[in-house]
């Protein structure tokens, strides 16, 4: 019998990701010879972690906050849609090389598939411009967004990433009202677990007509999605992307090819729980 490989996800901080939880589910179900675990990882260090699991024989890893672009010297080669949203989630050790990938852009994209939410001849609006928020943008303009604009509270980051992916900035003092029918999406940690009391978006700013979506999914229902709800809003959850961007990732690692429609529901309710227990 073949020794199980190790997987992981590195970041910080990385104590209450759900994703230990929801790969070790699809490794069991699918009999995968891999174990998978939560790394906390010092900015100083990342080098070493990398190239320590690589020595240790590690299959692969996810990449967290605030990480996603930082590893980018570290990779031997970078998959070519990783390169063009400028960031990497996932990393996989084979051959002796190590490689990386973006699976964000797909998780999000489907995960609004899922709510049948689409962007298309929206003007979207874009919180953050960290290694998330280069994946979202892309996305949204593969989404054929009417526009993309880039708020962030340090401007220079924001225009930085919107000369790279061909996006505008809104400035702070622009930001007194949004179109109709936008879509505002908050690609930050602002109201992530323990900063629950907290929302990257001014509560005077959310709009019935628009949608609002949120990559965090720890808690579940943030402060963004709480306004959203007051208003009578569409809002979308961090949970779809993580799950179908952890989906991904395992195909990645496995070279198995993995049903969504056959996981999702069941990956859902599994996380959504572990949030509640928390």
């Amino acid at each position: 019998m073949n020794p199980k490989q190790s997987l992981g996800v590195i970041g910080a901080p990385i104590a209450h990701s759900l994703s230990p939880l929801l790969h070790g589910s699809l490794i069991a179900k699918y009999d995968f010879p891999f174990t998978y675990s939560a790394f906390h990882v010092e900015n100083d260090m990342l080098a070493e972690a990398i190239y320590g699991a690589q020595a240790l024989g590690f299959r692969g890893l996810n990449v967290t906050v605030p990480y996603k672009k930082a590893v980018l010297p570290l990779l031997d080669e970078i998959d070519e849609f990783a390169l063009k949203v400028g960031a990497v989630n996932t990393i996989l050790f084979s051959d002796g090389k190590i490689t990386g990938y973006n699976t964000d852009v797909f998780g999000f994209l489907h995960s609004l598939a899922v709510e049948n939410v689409s962007l298309a001849d929206r003007d979207v609006i874009v919180l953050g411009a960290g290694g998330a928020a280069r994946a979202i943008v892309l996305a949204a303009k593969n989404a054929r967004a009417n526009s993309v604009r880039i708020y962030n509270r340090t401007y220079e980051k924001a225009v930085a990433l919107a000369e790279k992916t061909g996006s505008t900035v809104l400035p702070e003092d622009a930001l007194k009202s949004i179109p109709d029918n936008a879509a505002v999406i908050n690609t930050t940690s602002v109201g992530m677990h323990p900063h629950v009391g907290e929302s990257p978006f001014p509560a005077r700013l959310f709009r019935p007509d628009c949608v609002y979506i949120d990559i965090v999914y720890n808690p579940q229902n943030t402060l963004f999605l709480q306004h959203a709800a007051t208003v009578g809003a569409l809002s979308v959850g961090g949970i779809g992307m993580l799950i179908l961007q952890g989906i991904l990732a395992m195909e990645i690692w496995s070279g198995k090819k993995i049903d969504i429609q056959d996981n999702f529901v069941a990956l859902r309710d599994l996380l959504v729980q572990a949030l509640w227990s928390h």
